[in-house]
């Protein structure tokens, strides 16, 4: 299983990042990201609620996310998807590897 909570937001391409998760995995890959909302001074987060520090977080609507999720992991199996409990500011995705 690989791990990646709070991360691939931080990474110059996420879409390459989530790509070396789906190569390193053997079988299960769990990401979670930061959920944004804007508001009317900007992107605001809804966990620190605070801005973003710009070029090193990523700005994206749960939708893009899943785009971002759905484009790079092929024909991974989206086992889980939601909104964490705790606070409800990430949102989780579990994967499983195909005939893994």
């Amino acid at each position: 299983m690989v791990t990646c909570i709070g991360s691939l937001e931080h990474t110059p391409d996420p879409t390459v990042g989530l790509r070396e998760l789906v190569r390193v995995s053997r079988k299960f890959i769990v990401i979670v990201f930061p959920l944004w909302y804007v508001d009317k001074d900007g992107p605001i987060s809804r966990h620190y609620l605070q801005e973003p520090t710009p070029n090193i977080e990523r700005w994206l609507r749960p939708d893009e996310w899943d785009d971002l999720v759905i484009g790079a992991t092929d024909d991974w199996a989206v086992l889980q998807k939601r909104e964490l409990i705790h606070s409800e500011t990430d949102i989780m995705y579990v994967l499983e590897k195909p005939n893994g």
